[in-house]
């Protein structure tokens, strides 16, 4: 069953990455843009990502802590998914994403909360998303200094998803900038980014119900 979900999803990548590549979407966009995707990249999506609920549907959200359209998509839509999931109907994968470090005045907030986010979802699977809704309640403003990794655990243990965050290069660090350039790679250089079993959704973040329409007609 595991082995047949994850050649799902590769297939789902492999046909993604073409229309990514060709679809500029409204929202956060990396400074800089990569080339298309190549095999290896596509094989290496799994890295970095939160993953919750187990339904046929797959839908990929890549997101920036620090973008607000991020914030908008997860406080409009995000209900609605975690309700498809938690049904048994949907599978969410979130890639947090970091490509914008350079709105935090050196702090680098994008990288280590997106490396937050990941080490609450390897802690507690099944309650991540409570710790991503704070994280986007308390969202800092772009070109701040963000929040401190101690905020970034109070807002974990606020959440119920108490975690202890080391700070510095830590392996989710690195994992989060790993996936962060596998994701631009495969062409997301715009956040958020959503993909319905591997179709781009063409709106913007505040299209609940144009969103909730492509949801459900694919």
């Amino acid at each position: 069953m595991r082995a047949a979900r994850e050649n799902r999803r590769r297939r789902i990548a492999a046909a993604a990455a073409i229309a990514l590549v060709a679809l500029a979407l409204s929202g956060c966009v990396a400074q800089t843009q990569q080339p298309a995707a190549t095999s290896s990249a596509t094989s290496a999506r799994t890295a970095g990502v939160v993953e919750y609920g187990s339904g046929a549907k797959t839908v990929d959200l890549y997101v920036d802590p620090l973008c607000p359209y991020c914030r908008h998509f997860e406080q409009l839509s995000g209900p609605m998914l975690l309700s498809e999931a938690k049904a048994g109907r949907l599978t969410l994968r979130v890639h947090p994403m970091a490509i914008l470090d350079r709105l935090s005045n050196g702090t680098r907030y994008s990288t280590r909360a997106a490396a937050a986010v990941l080490t609450v979802g390897a802690s507690h699977p099944d309650s991540w998303p409570a710790f991503l809704a704070k994280l986007f309640e308390n969202q800092p403003e772009e070109n701040s200094v963000g929040l401190t990794d101690e905020q970034l655990e109070a807002l974990a243990a606020d959440a119920g998803t108490p975690v202890t965050l080391t700070g510095g290069a830590s392996p989710m660090e690195t994992e989060v900038a790993s996936a962060t350039e596998t994701a631009l790679q495969l062409g997301v250089s715009h956040v958020p980014t959503v993909m319905v079993d591997g179709k781009v959704f063409p709106g913007s973040s505040q299209q609940t119900a144009e969103f909730e329409k492509f949801y459900r007609s694919n």
